[in-house]
């Protein structure tokens, strides 16, 4: 995948597609500002005409099933929404049936537990995003930093949710949330685990 930040423009995105294609290029993540649907609708129908089995992908920055709506009538073909922007779990669903009627794929957008709990209960949310916030990238931090005592952290391309305890299955550490902010916290003291995968990777279902 190549995720793109919103910073090309169609013709360059297209002729960036076809030109790593041909080395395994699977995605093109968010390459056009987040409101440019009929953008997303050129880059997509350009796509599909040149025969291209690069998919295009985008959401993060999208904040309601009506913005979903557009871009997967302009033939997005993985949709990527951030459950802690778009509104919570209520509104994802949305967006995940939305998708399941159009033959679409959601994979949400960083989100930790959240996603996680959403991509076990839906079949077109096959894969998970886990954005290492780890200094050194040499271990796996969890994702919300210290707020949690027990996050879920991938191990080897899994992860394990704690199904049988309410809501998100995470003790919210109190401790920490009486002292005083001293910044953003990018690597956990609570929780850590080796960042290493085993030699076979996971296999992307789509």
């Amino acid at each position: 995948m190549l995720d793109c930040y919103m910073a090309l423009s169609v013709p360059y995105s297209l002729r960036l597609a076809k030109a790593l294609e041909p080395h395994g290029l699977r995605w093109l993540e968010e390459p056009l500002h987040p409101d440019d649907y009929p953008g997303y609708r050129r880059l997509a129908d350009s796509l599909m005409a040149s025969g291209s089995t690069v998919q295009l992908t985008c959401g993060e920055h999208e904040y309601s099933r009506y913005g979903f709506r557009d871009l997967i009538d302009g033939g997005v073909t993985v949709l990527q929404p951030d459950i802690t922007w778009l509104g919570g779990i209520t509104e994802a669903r949305r967006v995940v049936a939305m998708a399941a009627a159009r033959d679409a794929v959601v994979v949400p957008h960083g989100s930790s537990v959240y996603s996680y709990h959403l991509q076990m209960a839906f079949p077109n949310c096959p894969l998970g995003e886990f954005i290492n916030l780890s200094p050194e990238a040499d271990t796996v931090s969890p994702y919300f930093g210290n707020l949690f005592l027990d996050e879920p952290l991938p191990e080897r391309g899994f992860v394990r949710l704690a199904a049988d305890r309410p809501g998100f299955g995470v003790t919210l550490n109190r401790e920490d949330l009486r002292r005083p902010c001293e910044g953003r916290v990018v690597d956990s003291k609570h929780q850590r685990v080796p960042n290493k995968m085993d030699e076979e990777l996971p296999v992307v279902p789509f």
